[in-house]
């Protein structure tokens, strides 16, 4: 009997009104979906409350247009494959009608309609929540990730029986281990058979008080073998129910070795500073004194260092000596220098002792300032630079008295000598021919000695002058062209006596303020070695020449010239140099004054006097240079 037609469309209405209530009052979002991808049917109340959207809104359109830009190639190929499949699945970003976007989970399936059209219906619910929630997990896991993968420590998790759970990957930088390596170990396998008992000391005491339990200093086993200096930070914690120690480990070999080695710096420099023979100091910025090696200080000052630690330096140094060093301190600290200074410290039995101290600006480990002093006793060379200077000033007695001896004795003489040689220069002038040959010999060699030595007197005279500061200068416009002009002729006779031929290079006048008669006595002694040095049949050439800032008298002949020694030695005091050459009828008579006191007279005129010469036989060349 077939069924009441009138009966099943009753139910099939009742079953649509039913589906069509649930579908209607779902919080999930419903859509059937044809083959193109548009929208047939949405549960219009769940979308109007999720995302604020109309059957208008949505209805013929594809889900594609309300998704965040990044999620619309994934979803293509999502549902693209689902139709194919039959069913899918992904999580996409929707927007809301007011333009902010949701979270959604899709699961669809496709199906077949009673027209025989392929179609699929996708339920989506709303993930937001929980994928901010994963966002936040995942940023927070990425944060501590990051910030262990950054530190320099090791980060250790192990169990109550110290087999390692998670290790951080700086194991591998401190101990040369991948974390795999570790993983499972114990950790006590890896440390210094004598130190194990500590960490397992320390496990216990982090296990018992549930506090951060700290071990300063003990040692690691790298993979090599080497041995690391490390401090190690840890507390007793519930990981999932399960009793776990997190651990801190720094690698400290560095600091280890440094401190090492700076504590055997400290035993050897203060093995050193203990057996110095000076005084060693270190005084605070106020001047206390901080540290002294006892037994200089015992040898010096008679003090012991219970008796000078924390007293102020000041204290033991003579009261005519305290300001200057009391200057010298404060100005080393202001400056950060350093300085030496001479004083007198008192000893203990109440005598004075001279020491010379040498302070230099430091700080300490804490960053404070302080001075170093090192302190020498220099009483034997303040007694030797005593006496010395007595005897400087015997000699400088001695000296003047020699000074006023020749010069009293000059002048005695040259009163005397003047009248010889004015009387035999009168007898060569007016008697020559009445004179004997005989009797005129005699009276040449009289007139040439006399005329020498009246020279030499001269010259020391002048020596003296320039010893005793009394050789004062008449300056006046003078022509320099006038006055060599006037020293070649005085001297041409006795050139034109050992056939030598002089040339003058010169302008018609240089005007220059000068003493007229040092310049001649100058330029005469120059030209009188040139005479005298240069064999017959040489040249001598005399030249002016105009500079920027000076005025250059040249002196140049093709004498025996002068080697590097001789030119050394030359405008010395007594500064003769022997180079007689009888074979070149070279003469050397003289005392060495002519130079010294040349040299002298152009200094006087703030001028300066230089020799050339490229050895012997080569000639010379003196150079006059005087200022404009």
């Amino acid at each position: 009997m077939s069924p009441d037609p009138k009966i099943t469309e009753k139910r099939l209405k009742e079953s649509e009104e039913k589906y069509k209530l649930i579908l209607e009052n779902a919080n999930d979002l419903i859509t059937i979906i044809n083959h193109n991808f548009e929208r047939e049917y949405i549960n219009e109340k769940a979308y109007f409350e999720l995302l604020g959207y109309k059957n208008e809104d949505i209805i013929g359109k594809t889900p594609l247009s309300f998704l965040h830009p990044d999620d619309v190639k994934k979803a293509r190929e999502a549902l693209r494959d689902g139709f194919e499949e039959e069913e899918g699945r992904n999580e996409m970003r929707v927007r809301h009608k007011d333009g902010h976007y949701l979270w959604l989970e899709r699961k669809g399936k496709s199906f077949i309609d009673i027209d025989g059209k392929k179609k699929a219906i996708i339920v989506s619910r709303d993930i937001t929540e929980r994928k901010i929630a994963e966002e936040k997990i995942n940023e927070s896991e990425e944060k501590h990730r990051s910030l262990i993968n950054n530190l320099t420590d090791i980060i250790l998790e192990i169990d109550l029986k110290g087999n390692v759970t998670y290790v951080s990957s700086q194991c591998y930088d401190v101990m040369g281990y991948k974390p795999t390596e570790l993983k499972g170990k114990n950790a006590l396998d890896f440390i210094h058979s004598e130190d194990v008992l500590l960490i397992a000391d320390a496990m216990k005491e982090a296990l018992r008080t549930d506090k951060v339990i700290s071990v300063p200093s003990y040692r690691l086993l790298h993979k090599n073998g080497d041995i690391i200096f490390a401090s190690a930070q840890g507390k007793h914690v519930k990981i999932n129910e399960m009793d776990r120690f997190i651990v801190t480990i720094r690698d400290i070999t560095t600091q280890t070795k440094i401190e090492q080695k700076l504590k055997e710096s400290e035993t050897k420099y203060r093995l050193i500073s203990e057996n110095a023979n000076d005084l060693i100091l270190i005084l605070k910025q106020n001047l206390d004194i901080e540290y002294v090696n006892e037994n200089p200080l015992l040898t010096l000052t008679g003090y012991s260092i219970d008796e000078v630690i924390g007293k102020r330096a000041l204290n033991f140094i003579h009261l005519d000596d305290a300001k200057k060093a009391l200057n010298l301190f404060y100005e080393a600290f202001d400056k950060e220098g350093y300085g030496t200074i001479e004083a007198r410290i008192k000893h203990k039995k109440g005598h004075s002792v001279y020491v010379e101290i040498n302070g230099s600006l430091f700080h300490n480990e804490k960053g404070e300032p302080r001075a170093l002093l090192i302190t020498r006793d220099i009483t034997e060379r303040k007694k030797a630079e005593n006496d010395k200077k007595e005897e400087y000033k015997k000699l400088e007695e001695l000296s003047q008295i020699k000074s006023e001896s020749i010069m009293i004795a000059s002048h005695e003489l040259k009163t005397p000598l003047s009248s010889v040689y004015a009387a035999s220069q009168f007898l060569l002038k007016n008697f020559k021919e009445q004179l004997g040959e005989d009797v005129l010999r005699f009276i040449e060699i009289i007139y040439r000695g006399s005329q020498k030595l009246r020279q030499l007197i001269e010259n020391m005279l002048d020596a003296s002058r320039l010893e005793s500061d009394d050789l004062n200068l008449n300056l006046n416009e003078e022509n320099l062209v006038e006055i060599i002009n006037d020293c070649i002729s005085d001297l041409k006779h006795w050139a034109d006596k050992r056939n030598l031929n002089i040339k003058a290079d010169l302008t018609e006048q240089f005007i220059l303020e000068v003493d007229r008669i040092r310049i001649e006595q100058v330029i005469i002694n120059l030209l009188s070695n040139a005479i005298k040095f240069t064999p017959p049949n040489g040249n001598i050439l005399i030249t002016l020449n105009d500079r920027e800032k000076y005025v250059e008298i040249s002196i140049k002949d093709t004498g025996i010239g002068l080697t590097k020694k001789e030119k050394e030695k030359l405008f010395q005091k007594f500064g003769k140099i022997e180079r007689f050459r009888k074979q070149l009828d070279i003469d050397t008579e003289g005392t060495g004054l002519g130079l010294y006191i040349s040299k002298e007279i152009v200094e006087l005129h703030k001028g300066k006097i230089i020799v050339k010469s490229q050895g012997r036989n080569k000639g010379s060349t003196f150079i006059i240079r005087l200022p404009k």
